[in-house]
């Protein structure tokens, strides 16, 4: 039957998890596994079936229920059979309770020192003096199941495992096992190694096979084995679900394993081992023909044990109670084979030092460990272990972070004044990718801040910890820089290759593992890279501007271009044809590395740091592999979101070669956006996205995201009106991110016509949004960007219901009966008393500020939307009487002695391109003297003022009233007699170009729509030049400088120009008033449009229009001009 049995491992593993299942397994096996093997030929068969199962699970043959099904037989069970069989041999010594640390004899020495090359085993127990010593002829059942154990544990979910622990007593069994050896003393010295220091599987074997080891040995090392399996597999059901078993395991085995550790030394050898592994502390590693002494096995589980203290925060044995151990434990491990095994104090020491009290219990207790992890670090070399280097520097660091909290501990923990702040970037620079390397980088930036800190008490020290020889140490950087790239490229090149399975599975387990090691050491170089280079940057502008470009993009790019630890995983499981279940590691490790590689780049690309270079592009393959990290959904929301966040920070970087590449790429990215948690960080970017890009907007409209946005904000302001306006802080956040999605699509130039129903609806909902107070400073907000698109006006302009006050039937006319404070209907009054009812909590000050605020904003809306709108919009305001409204607003300002909002010249300038308008404007008297006062300061005022005055000259009905006004002949004369100063071509890189701010000037022919053009562009810049300052649409600098003057010229020219097109009457005045003194000299304006067009080409197009004009003046003027 076995011999039948094994023939099925030839099968394919597809074929054996279709026909192996759960129920096969109970009826074939099951009876098998659950009774103590009473025969040896029972015991032929139970072993023979446990060697089949452990092949099949180790080889991940089977379906996740028959592992199931394994490992619950496994807890119920075999278990027992473990305790079952070693009670009717006698070989488990009673309970007791948890050991004292200080009971741990820390004068061992004869751990440590030479005797023999074989195993010297002494038991000081009078009962194991009476059990047999000799070697097993044959394995125990014990042994069997534990050799089982070892593989099955891997397979174990949540429940499996309380199983395990709680029913069988797991946690029971092993520290009874361990206590077995509690007073076992060995030493292994001499044995033999291979020709690059590495020990073979073989010697191994043949070593474990000479030495003179009792079966209790053997289980306890096996004991440890499985006890620091159990704990990096399943950390988190043992910190959950079985926190007081954890704790009551930690308190009683880590007094004993620190005991055996002490009295047992790890293997030692000649030649200095060159190849060392982080393996042992990483899940899903075993490695037993690595790790095969008592006194390693005992190590590597106490490691475990502490990191468990660490991450659960377990308050299992304290600082106090190790340290005096800690010198016994360095000595027995000093000269292990194994470089991680030799790093065990420091790793101990940063597990259990959490507070700056207890750093000064180590200074005092163990004053030489701080100088010997120096040494450690400094003494690294290419061919040395890196592990142990590597140790003592994250130790090194840890002491900083945590000495940071306290200053008067932190002058006692002073690194300055030693040779790391000089040594270590040559040495990270010097060294390739190691685990060591990547840790001395982030010493070395934990330095940094400390020289920051204790600035004061090193005043005589000039150096910088990040660059030791001054611009020499970029060399360091650059190579940094360089090896990175390289690497991250190769394993790119990799991952994209195909790979062929390896031929042999021998050890295939442990070198899967090592290919993650070596990985994970790759993402933590960069990440340490990335940190230091940020904090090189931050500190040394001057620095930022002598690395390349093309270095920084090359290294930024070859980062997410690196596999991701799904790809990873895949790629090292066809290589080696084992299967590994994912593990929080490695993608812990990706994830930080993303995310410092981030906070670079964004601190290297910000806006400002890019008006001082060239523009820069990025590859398209760098927008997929963004959204490739933002579709992984085995990443955490926080980095995903991140990510983000830094493609929200690069569309805001204005640069046509990047906008270019944004604008393919945004489809994408925005679909890939979607299957993120909606954080405020992703909401963002989506509407950036569907703001700017047609790709973006397209891809929305296609897959039926607005219309769906639509649906989820009715539903929201369904629930706001059944509360009376009345909305909580969360909801609120919802209705606003909601609304910002509808607004930021429907913002875009070239957005997609609504359907019917889809407009109804949002146009429904938008409008009770801009009728409570609640949440009408959000809905003028999003108004602000409707009124810049098309479809945007469409839906503003768009009636909702055929009764009621005409007035408020459509959103722009709720938004100017709010703006300007006119609304009087029966519904107006009820939503009066609902905002009285919903504000009454709010103090009556801050209520009028935000009335004010919304009041503010809403002029600019208008402004906006009558001035991109035209008729439309314009008629809406005259409808209302909106110029005799806008005379009292004026009025009221002037009596009250505050400044006039600059948003109500704005509306007043945008609806003076209206013939309409310009009828009404100019029968309000007092309306014209405050135009005509204000026109005449210079500011934007006095600009808008005058752009209002100049469109009233180009109706024909007004041309000769117009005219017999000399205040506004005067006026446009002034405008026109200013003169620039000569340097104002010449403009420095902070300032905005002249020909952003120069692009209005008007001609005689299409007046309509030349003018309305005219105030769109001017509008248009005006807010972008505000945007590119970062301020706010209110808030606008008073000073204008000759760039302005140059538009009040042309204003001034064009209204002059108009006036005397097809009005004889009006020639005669406008001659007037240039021969008038002063008098105008039209050919020195002539010749300053000249020369201005010589020191700036870009004024080439403002000095033809002028020329034009200008010509046009004296050629009506018929020589008298």
């Amino acid at each position: 039957m076995m011999n039948r049995l094994w023939c099925i491992t030839v099968a394919a593993g597809d074929e054996l998890q279709r026909r192996f299942t759960s129920l096969n397994f109970s009826r074939a096996f099951k009876r098998f596994l659950e009774t103590m093997p009473s025969n040896q030929q029972d015991q032929v068969v139970f072993t023979s079936v446990l060697l089949w199962l452990s092949h099949m699970i180790s080889g991940f043959y089977l379906r996740s229920e028959t592992r199931d099904s394994i490992a619950s037989v496994a807890g119920s069970s075999l278990i027992k059979i473990v305790l079952q069989d070693l009670n009717a041999r006698d070989m488990l010594l009673p309970q007791r309770d948890a050991s004292d640390l200080s009971t741990i004899d820390t004068s061992t020495h004869a751990a440590s020192t030479v005797s023999t090359s074989r195993v010297n085993m002494s038991a000081s127990s009078p009962m194991r003096c009476e059990r047999p010593g000799g070697l097993v002829e044959r394995p125990s059942i014990s042994l069997v199941v534990f050799s089982f154990l070892l593989i099955a544990e891997r397979a174990c979910g949540p429940q499996e495992m309380g199983q395990w622990i709680r029913d069988a007593g797991l946690f029971a069994l092993i520290e009874s096992l361990i206590r077995n050896v509690e007073r076992t003393k060995s030493a292994l010295i001499d044995t033999p190694t291979t020709v690059d220091g590495a020990l073979s599987d073989e010697v191994y074997l043949a070593c474990a096979m000479a030495s003179t080891r009792t079966e209790h040995t053997t289980l306890a090392a096996l004991a440890c084995k499985l006890l620091s399996s159990v704990i990096w597999n399943h950390y988190m059901v043992l910190n959950k679900l079985l926190a007081p078993e954890t704790l009551q395991m930690l308190r009683s085995t880590i007094p004993l394993l620190m005991t055996i550790g002490i009295q047992n030394p790890t293997l030692t050898s000649a030649i200095e081992s060159v190849s060392g592994s982080a393996i042992h502390h990483l899940p899903s590693c075993q490695r037993a023909s690595r790790h095969t002494s008592l006194g390693e096995c005992s190590l590597v589980a106490l490691d475990a044990c502490f990191w468990l203290m660490e991450f659960s925060r377990m308050d299992a044995v304290c600082l106090r109670d190790v340290i005096p151990t800690l010198p016994a434990v360095s000595r027995a491990t000093r000269h292990s084979i194994h470089p991680p095994l030799r790093a065990s104090v420091y790793r101990c020491l940063s597990r259990l030092c959490t507070s700056s009290a207890e750093l000064m219990t180590i200074l005092h207790e163990m004053p030489s460990v701080l100088s010997a992890a120096v040494n450690s670090v400094l003494e690294y070399t290419k061919t040395a272990p890196q592990w142990e280097a590597a140790a003592a520097a994250e130790w090194l660091a840890h002491v900083i972070r945590i000495a940071s909290s306290d200053a008067k501990v932190e002058q006692n923990f002073d690194f300055i004044q030693t040779a790391l702040p000089v040594k270590l970037l040559e040495l990270a620079s010097s060294n390739g990718i190691t685990y060591a390397t990547a840790a001395m980088l982030s010493l070395m930036t934990s330095l940094f801040e400390q020289q920051g800190r204790l600035a004061e008490f090193h005043q005589n020290t000039f150096s910088n910890v990040l660059l030791p020889y001054g611009n020499r140490s970029l060399e360091c950087w650059l190579q940094l820089l360089l090896v990175a790239t390289q690497t991250n490229e190769k394993l790119e090149h990799v991952s994209e290759t195909p790979i062929p399975a390896a031929t042999t599975t021998k050890d295939a387990l442990s070198r899967f593992l090592s290919g993650i090691e070596g990985i994970s050491v790759q993402f933590s170089f960069v990440c340490s890279l990335a940190q230091g280079l940020l904090f090189l940057f931050a500190s040394n502008t001057v620095v930022k501007e002598q690395i390349s470009d093309d270095v920084i993009c090359d290294f930024i790019i070859s980062v997410f271009a690196l596999p991701s630890p799904d790809d990873i995983f895949d790629m090292l499981s066809s290589r080696f044809g084992v299967k590994v279940e994912q593990h929080r590691t490695l993608e812990d490790s990706y994830e930080v590395m993303l995310q410092w590689v981030m906070e670079f780049f964004s601190l290297w690309f910000t806006p400002a740091s890019r008006a001082e270079k060239n523009p820069l592009s990025l590859p398209s393959t760098f927008f997929t592999h963004l959204c490739k990290v933002i579709r992984n959904n085995r990443l955490s929301q926080r980095i995903r979101a991140h990510v983000c966040s830094f493609v929200s920070g690069i569309v805001l970087v204005r640069c046509d070669a990047l906008y270019e590449v944004l604008a393919a790429s945004s489809g994408d990215l925005f679909v890939a956006s979607l299957l993120v948690h909606p954080a405020s960080s992703v909401c963002g970017m989506q509407c950036r996205l569907l703001s700017l890009f047609a790709l973006a907007n397209d891809k929305a409209h296609e897959i039926g995201w607005i219309a769906a946005k639509v649906t989820e904000l009715d539903g929201q302001v369904q629930a706001l009106k059944k509360n009376g306006g009345v909305v909580g802080r969360d909801e609120m956040n919802s209705l606003a991110m909601a609304l910002s999605f509808v607004s930021s699509a429907l913002a875009f130039s070239e957005c997609r016509a609504l359907s019917r129903d889809v407009r109804q609806s949002f146009c429904s909902s938008f409008r009770i949004l801009l009728g409570y107070e609640t949440t009408q400073r959000a809905a003028f907000q999003a108004s602000a960007a409707l009124a810049r698109s098309n479809e945007g006006r469409r839906c503003l302009l768009h009636e909702v219901c055929s009764t009621g006050d005409p007035l408020s039937r459509s959103c722009f006319g709720r938004i100017l009966g709010v703006t300007l404070g006119v609304l009087q209907s029966g519904e107006h009054l009820q939503l009066q008393k609902e905002n009285n009812d919903a504000m009454k909590h709010v103090p009556l000050g801050e209520r009028e500020a935000l009335r004010a605020a919304v009041v503010f904003s809403g002029f600019d809306i208008c402004a906006t939307a009558c001035g991109k709108g035209g008729v439309p919009f314009t008629h809406a305001v005259m409808k209302l009487k909106g110029v005799e409204h806008i005379e009292s607003l004026f009025l009221k300002h002037e009596r009250q002695r505050v400044p006039t909002p600059l948003g109500l010249f704005r509306l007043l300038a945008a609806i003076s391109f209206q013939l309409e308008a310009q009828l009404a404007i100019v029968r309000r008297a007092e309306l014209m003297t405050i135009l005509i006062e204000t026109a005449g300061s210079t500011d934007h005022t006095g600009t808008l003022s005058l752009l209002t005055l100049r469109n009233l000259c180009f109706n024909s009905t007004l041309k000769t009233q117009i005219c017999q006004d000399s205040r506004i002949l005067l006026t446009f004369k002034a405008a026109l007699m200013a003169t620039p100063s000569p340097q104002t071509g010449t403009h420095e890189n902070g300032s905005p170009k002249p020909k952003d701010c120069m692009k209005i000037v008007l001609s005689s022919q299409n007046e309509v729509g030349e003018k309305r053009a005219s105030l769109q562009t001017f509008l248009e810049q005006r807010m972008s030049w505000q945007s590119r300052n970062s301020e706010c649409v209110s808030s606008i600098d008073d000073s204008l400088g000759d760039l302005d003057i140059f538009r009040r010229q042309e204003l001034a020219v064009t209204a002059f120009w108009s006036l005397m097109y097809d009005n004889q009457r009006g020639k005669s005045y406008v001659r007037g008033v240039f021969n008038q003194s002063p008098t105008v000299n039209i050919n020195k304006l002539l010749t300053t449009c000249s020369d201005l067009t010589v020191c700036a080409p870009d004024f080439a197009k403002y000095s033809e229009k002028m020329s034009e004009a200008i010509g046009n003046i004296k050629f009506l003027g018929k020589g008298a001009i």
